[in-house]
């Protein structure tokens, strides 16, 4: 949230020169980065560490992981009911790709919660 309130980008969004700015063209401010980060970001990563811990906590003693397939069968079988909140998790993110796709602004459903917009950084900056 840092990166977003003060430089205005993400790191993936300062590889493709796009900032993250209101619609009076400045940055986010804490809030305001806080709501357009708590579904994809917070709450996804929240419910990823409630289903590691119940699936370590319920799993037999004695279970071994070799692989990242073998973990993801561990997860699956004794990560429950946390793998049906990510699939709901899931299903909310693709109808967000959905509401990207079909708004003339490509704005995404964080960026209307928060008032956010995604734009170029040669937008922002024009040169003289």
């Amino acid at each position: 949230m840092w990166l977003v309130v003060r430089f205005g980008a993400t790191p993936g969004k300062f590889v493709i020169k796009a900032r993250i700015i209101r619609n009076n063209g400045k940055y986010l401010n804490w809030g305001q980065a806080f709501l357009r980060m708590l579904i994809p970001g917070i709450i996804i990563s929240i419910n990823s560490h409630l289903l590691e811990w119940h699936a370590i906590t319920t799993c037999p003693s004695g279970t071994h992981v070799n692989s990242f397939m073998e973990m993801g069968r561990v997860l699956n079988k004794y990560g429950q009911p946390f793998t049906a909140i990510e699939t709901f998790l899931e299903i909310i993110i693709f109808i967000d790709i959905l509401v990207i796709l079909f708004n003339k602004k490509k704005r995404a459903i964080h960026d209307f919660i928060a008032g956010s917009y995604v734009i170029t950084k040669k937008s922002l900056f024009p040169k003289p």
